[in-house]
């Protein structure tokens, strides 16, 4: 979800299309659950709470953006992704761990 989201971000700040930004951000978050639901039946497992989670935060984020500045920062997102890299990671291995 979050690569589709970002890289409307992307798009958005490098060409500045005459687009609607909030309609743009949620074509992306789209884009990124069809993108897990592609990655799901080629028989990978996709965790759609997990899903489903990332899209509600990046749409808090976004909803956040105009009273925490740092929220429209390219650093913050990045630091964002960072963390939920991490949280993947850690979930991945404590699942291996139980051998789901």
């Amino acid at each position: 979800m979050l690569v589709g989201w970002g890289g409307v971000i992307v798009w958005l700040n490098e060409s500045g299309p005459e687009v609607s930004q909030p309609a743009a951000y949620a074509f992306g978050m789209g884009l990124g659950v069809l993108l897990a639901g592609a990655v799901a039946r080629t028989g990978q497992r996709v965790d759609l709470l997990g899903v489903g989670v990332t899209a509600a935060v990046a749409g808090l984020v976004f909803m956040l953006e105009p009273q925490v500045e740092a929220f429209g920062e390219a650093t913050t997102f990045a630091e964002a992704l960072a963390v939920v890299g991490l949280a993947n990671l850690v979930l991945a291995a404590v699942s291996a761990r139980r051998g789901a």
